[in-house]
């Protein structure tokens, strides 16, 4: 039987929170030991590629379970949506576009994928991850009633993600959030999160290949995926893509009756351009895409008097037209330079070090005009005003199926000293039931290492690993730098291996590859002094 969530959630809620916040650290643990006994996104990944149906009944799944927690579709369509696809920068944009719209004074709602450190950070209200004792109440709710209702569904339990993105929707209905920001997971048609039927307006970020198991090995064929979040009669808008893909999603857009439109350049917007809380060139496009998202639910939504509609309307070669432009508030203005995104072009300083931290982990997103480019603009920058040598440091690890020497290869342009390659592994000190990995052993991890550093050796023509090495825990990486910062030489154990010796007064290590990668390191970064 479905429960009724309206008239129960809030009370269900406030005794479950009473009694969570006697409860201790131990609970939260359980909590998310429990969710990694749910069925991992990367088996379930493994399944769906393997079989098409699979992926068809997802969207259905996950309606059946929301409907088992006493969710209805009906609840689903009460919440204001903006909807979010892409396979780069989509996170930006959620991120940008729940700043802005949280900087007018909104309750916001926002779910996003992976997390760095913890899995709470998913769900964020007003921009703040869920506190533990609050997720572990609305977790153990749904848990329950899902557990509870199994028999009925064929002993169906949700996997991971879609565990996930079912509480995520309980909470923002629950938590009666004005707007809720949803960032796909992977592709958009049949991703869990398009359960989702009538969204105030939908996005979609710079397309390039990746998830190519799932969502084909083409540009179009991405494009087709990432465009199945366009619903009827809604605002859509899309960052520039390659013509192909454009093609593609003009006609999905004519297929459904929705309203696509290019976004326009950031410097297009009438007076001088915002300032961004997220570094990065490329985020120049994420935060005019979040300007329109936001702009076109404020129209439909605002409390106060509308937005402007915009005066100038452009169009491309393709017959798309491109959004209008308008003079931005200052709440725009506002929201757009507070956005914190952390593991997207992030830069951490300290006495004789800075880290740069980036997730890119495709082609495109590495090499020129993103990661690749960033941190060769900042780190140059920074050298500059360093009176003495500077030594660069590459942590580099990949997760799935991506091609190691594709990915390294920009990176060869950055006159990288040392080398690291780590796998997503912490030691035990530092580990967390958020970042247990249960979908890869610990030997396949380092065989990926190995082949990172196979094909860094390639890369650079050498036949030995000549300045780089293999770590066993992002730990292990951390403490390699560790040493080399207090020796004031790359030759800090005198390893054979190094080339030359190099004194430095500076080390910039650039963390790329992987966001769980990111992660780890900015984990161990909280307990670590330089």
């Amino acid at each position: 039987m479905i429960l009724k969530v309206v008239s129960c959630c809030r009370i269900v809620f406030n005794r479950t929170v009473a009694r969570a916040i006697a409860t201790t650290m131990v609970d939260y643990k359980s909590t998310v030991d429990a969710l990694n006994n749910l069925q991992s996104n990367a088996m379930t990944l493994k399944i769906i590629s393997n079989s098409g149906s699979e992926k068809e009944v997802n969207v259905h799944r996950t309606i059946t379970c929301l409907n088992r927690i006493g969710l209805s579709v009906d609840d689903l369509d009460s919440l204001s949506i903006i909807h979010v696809s892409g396979t780069k920068g989509k996170g930006s944009t959620c991120a940008f576009t729940e700043s802005i719209l949280r900087a007018h004074g909104y309750k916001t709602g926002f779910y996003s994928s992976p997390h760095l450190i913890e899995v709470r950070e998913r769900i964020r209200i007003n921009g703040v991850p869920l506190s533990k004792e609050v997720f572990t109440s609305y977790f153990w709710t749904v848990y329950d009633r899902l557990e509870k209702s199994k028999e009925a569904d064929d002993n169906y339990m949700p996997s991971y993600f879609k565990f996930l993105t079912v509480l995520a929707f309980y909470i923002f209905f629950c938590e009666k959030v004005d707007v809720s920001i949803i960032e796909v997971g992977i592709g958009g048609t049949y991703d869990c999160t398009n359960a989702i039927r009538n969204p105030v307006a939908c996005g979609i970020s710079s397309l390039g290949l990746d998830h190519t198991a799932i969502l084909g090995k083409t540009i179009e064929e991405i494009a087709w995926h990432k465009a199945g979040i366009m619903k009827p009669g809604t605002s859509a808008f899309t960052a520039p893509q390659v013509d192909s893909a454009i093609t593609v999603l003009q006609e999905q857009s004519n297929k459904v009756k929705a309203a696509l439109q290019i976004v326009p350049p950031l410097s297009s917007y009438p007076g001088t351009e915002p300032k961004l809380g997220i570094d990065g060139e490329v985020q120049k496009w994420n935060a005019s895409l979040a300007i329109q998202l936001a702009n076109t639910w404020l129209e439909k939504n605002a409390k106060q008097s509308k937005t402007h509609n915009g005066d100038q309307q452009l169009q491309t070669g393709k017959g798309l037209p491109t959004a209008s432009t308008f003079p931005l508030s200052e709440n725009f203005k506002a929201g757009l330079q507070s956005c914190v995104w952390n593991g997207r072009y992030q830069m951490m300083k300290y006495d004789g070090a800075t880290f740069y931290f980036d997730g890119a982990h495709t082609r495109n997103s590495i090499q020129a005009r993103t990661a690749v480019e960033w941190f060769h603009n900042k780190s140059t920058i920074e050298a500059t005003n360093i009176r003495g040598s500077v030594a660069r440091i590459l942590i580099f690890n990949l997760s799935g199926n991506r091609d190691s020497k594709t990915l390294l290869k920009p990176i060869i342009n950055t006159n990288i000293d040392y080398a690291i390659f780590s796998p997503n592994i912490l030691k035990e000190n530092h580990s967390s039931p958020d970042t247990v990995n249960r979908n890869e052993t610990t030997n396949a991890a380092m065989q990926r290492c190995n082949e990172n550093l196979s094909a860094w050796m390639e890369l650079n023509g050498l036949s030995n690993p000549t300045n780089s090495r293999i770590c066993g825990s992002v730990n292990e990486a951390i403490s390699v730098i560790k040493a080399i910062h207090k020796a004031k030489s790359l030759n800090y154990m005198n390893d054979k291996t190094i080339e030359k010796e190099k004194k430095y007064i500076h080390l910039q290590i650039l963390v790329t590859g992987s966001l769980h990668l990111v992660g780890d390191v900015l984990q161990v970064l909280q307990t670590t002094q330089f």
